[in-house]
């Protein structure tokens, strides 16, 4: 089964906080293929930069949190690349107003359908509005 990973499960894997765990148990989901794409890439990058300029992170730590992602989404994850028609799709999705959706997340949302895969996020208003769109979510 391809689950498509957003940032939200995918950083608790490489750096330490409350949802670890649960990230790690995602991953142990019997007959899971991980699925992340070049958006949930982008995503996890921008964490760690974040968390470089606020000093959260030295520049070592930083390099090593991308370094080891980017071995592990090679090695254990299917790359799936956002398209336009993937950003066309997340413009109607935000336009939907009810579903309170940030334009990133709609992203995820799109290509995630345009996969017909199971959506992996811990984030509730994410997964309300996934469900709202009858994709998977767990």
């Amino acid at each position: 089964m391809n689950g498509y990973l957003d940032a939200s499960v995918i950083v608790p894997l490489f750096l330490e906080d409350p949802f670890t765990e649960r990230a790690v148990a995602v991953l142990r989901t019997p007959n899971l293929t991980p699925v992340v794409s070049d958006w949930a890439a982008l995503e996890v990058s921008n964490v760690i930069s974040r968390r470089l300029r606020i000093r959260a992170l030295t520049l070592t730590e930083s390099l090593t949190i991308l370094s080891d992602f980017d071995l592990w989404r090679g090695r254990s994850a299917v790359a799936a690349e956002t398209t336009p028609a993937d950003v066309a799709v997340a413009t109607l999705h935000v336009r939907r107003f009810e579903l309170i959706l940030r334009g990133p997340d709609a992203v995820h949302l799109a290509v995630a359908q345009r996969l017909d895969a199971v959506l992996y996020t811990f984030d509730e208003r994410m997964a309300a509005a996934a469900e709202a769109l009858g994709l998977a979510v767990t």
